[in-house]
């Protein structure tokens, strides 16, 4: 072949080999274009979707204060203007607060509050106004956290917020205290808390609480007490105003060198009370130039019985340094006792309920020299019954408590005043005195229950009887009050049962075949002040033929358990078992209750 042939040839070869190359990346460059179409109208679409829901349009404006004082309500303003153009839908608000501030009426703080405001048309603006209370501590900063909630024309959820902080730099009203430059142990204290509103803000009421050690024996104040005696009632307090409570008592624990009293001021807003200020009140004790102290029945915490005998020791130890001359010891007595049953070597007055000693009584008082420890006696008897009169009646927790005073016209250098003093009290609480029976009727003396059967019984028949458990209560309230009583073998309980007392309940305990009534609270003065926590219940006996000749078990012996709330001891008294001769029925004859064959 020739040359020239060839390379005709090799050119042919290669502008086909050319083509055949171009061919195969024409499909894959459209294809690529395709993809890349695709990808840029799919990115159009989403970003038109997400553009149009853009929560744009609603404007919110939150208004608060940056500094604030404890205790003294700001404003918290919203404005929430809707510029979108189109309408929105089913709007709501919600503000969260931190933990040192609260809206007015919410009884706790670091809540969210939460209001719906529906729909807000065009142009329309939407304006709410809070009052929040500022009770965290003292310089913290707190947070306000607004959201406003819509949904828009597409149906989409959206949220603006805002977020506000406000610093609690002052307290609205401060607080301080004076007292004595020396206080003495076991001798009478008399401080006084001053507090002053430093705000423009009138508060309606305010509340003192102080937090007393178990040392302390509280005696009075210049302010209203609570009946725990350790809230105060303040009254109003208005802008810029002061205000003083004196508060009186007695420390008496002889190891303590100091003693602190945490107070604490309340504003009562809106019904409900918020903490605005606390103070620890601080005092350093000087050594008591004399001791005094009192035991009942060799105890300093002696719970006495209703009939009861109470010795009082009353011991006193000269720590001053110095001889005391003509030392007088006076103890009051006051509360629930036989005053006439009273027994001692000192002076006893009936009619101010006092007794003295001084150097005729008790001629170791005449001189009482560093280092003497003295003893002094009294006896007196508990002796309660129930009342008779309304003003008895209306009493409630029961005590004997004896103030006991030591005086010398002697004074040691280091001590005030004219006298050396000392005092103490000591109060003896006395158990609630409770009445409790179980009684039983075959013509029940009221209409509540009907009783069917023989009487007097016979062996083999069933006889229907009305069981009556009865609880009076003088003194204290009880709580958790359970009485019980097993059911004798042939007595059945037939269902029906009923009771004074609405929140108590009467059932049948198949473990322990006893009927049980349970009671939970019966309050002091009941079978006095009103008529006696009372249930009855009806049961239905068939006597075997042991019985004949003899009256029959119809409850064995009734258990009445409680707590005695104001001692705290347990209470636990028993009524004797209930036959068939039926003393308390007027209708039964003596000795017609005898079972017959």
């Amino acid at each position: 072949m020739a040359i020239s042939d060839i390379e005709k040839r090799l050119k042919k070869f290669r502008k086909s080999s050319t083509k055949r190359t171009v061919s195969a990346w024409v499909p894959k460059i459209l294809w690529g274009l395709i993809f890349v179409g695709l990808a840029v109208i799919i990115a159009g679409v989403a970003f038109i979707a997400y553009y149009l829901n853009q929560p744009k349009g609603v404007d919110l404006e939150v208004t608060a204060p940056t500094d604030v004082s404890r205790g003294v309500p700001f404003e918290l303003d919203l404005n929430i203007m809707n510029v979108s153009g189109n309408p929105i839908r089913n709007s709501s608000i919600a503000v969260t607060l931190s933990n040192g501030l609260l809206i007015w009426n919410s009884t706790t703080s670091g809540s969210v509050y939460s209001e719906n405001t529906g729909d807000v048309g065009v142009g329309d603006l939407v304006k709410k106004n809070y009052q929040v209370i500022p009770v965290g501590d003292l310089n913290s900063s707190q947070t306000l956290d607004v959201s406003f909630f819509y949904f828009n024309q597409t149906g989409s959820r959206f949220e603006v917020k805002q977020e506000v902080k406000v610093l609690l730099s002052n307290s609205a009203v401060t607080m301080s205290i004076t007292k004595p430059d020396q206080i003495l142990n076991g001798s009478a204290l008399s401080f006084s808390v001053n507090y002053a509103n430093s705000s423009q803000f009138n508060f309606p009421a305010m509340i003192l609480e102080a937090d007393f050690p178990n040392s302390f024996q509280f005696e009075s104040a210049s302010a209203p007490a609570a009946t725990l005696a350790d809230t105060f009632a303040l009254g109003s307090a208005a802008a810029n105003a002061t205000g003083t409570v004196t508060i009186k008592g007695i420390f008496t624990d002889s190891s303590a060198s100091s003693f602190t009293i945490p107070l604490k001021l309340y504003a009562v807003l809106n019904g409900q009370n918020y903490d605005i200020a606390d103070y620890q009140a601080t005092f350093s004790l000087s050594p008591s130039p004399i001791g005094v102290s009192v035991t009942v029945n060799g105890s300093n915490n002696y719970v006495a019985k209703p009939v009861d005998t109470l010795n009082y020791s009353i011991q006193y130890n000269n720590q001053s340094g110095i001889a005391l001359k003509d030392v007088v010891v006076k103890a009051i007595l006051s509360g629930f006792a036989d005053w006439s049953s009273v027994k001692t070597d000192g002076i006893f007055n009936p009619s101010t309920r006092t007794v003295t000693w001084n150097s005729s009584t008790t001629p170791a008082l005449a001189f009482v020299e560093p280092g003497t420890v003295g003893n002094l006696n009294l006896t007196l008897s508990t002796t309660l019954s129930a009342p008779v009169s309304l003003q008895g009646l209306s009493n409630k927790n029961l005590y004997v408590k004896a103030d006991v005073t030591l005086s010398s016209p002697s004074v040691p250098y280091y001590v005030s005043g004219n006298q050396t003093f000392a005092e103490t009290t000591e109060e003896t609480k006395i158990s609630s005195l409770v009445y409790f029976s179980a009684k039983g009727y075959t013509n029940d003396p009221s209409s509540a229950v009907q009783n069917s059967g023989p009487f007097p019984p016979r062996v083999g028949s069933a006889t229907e009887y009305s069981i009556h458990w009865r609880i009076s209560d003088f003194g204290n309230d009880l709580s958790n009050v359970v009485v019980s009583a097993p059911l004798p073998t042939g007595v059945i309980w037939t269902g029906f049962a009923t009771t004074t007392v609405a929140s108590s309940s009467i059932s049948y305990d198949t473990s322990t075949e006893s009927m049980v009534w349970s009671i939970g609270n019966v309050f002091a003065g009941s079978g006095f002040l009103g008529g006696p926590a009372e249930a009855v219940f009806q049961v239905s006996a068939t006597p075997a033929s042991d019985f004949i000749g003899s009256y029959e078990d119809l409850l064995n012996t009734s258990n009445l358990q409680a707590t005695d709330n104001f001692t705290g001891a347990a209470v636990n008294i028993s009524a004797g078992p209930v036959t068939t001769a039926l003393p308390d029925d007027s209708s039964v004859a003596p000795g017609s209750g005898v079972v017959t064959q």
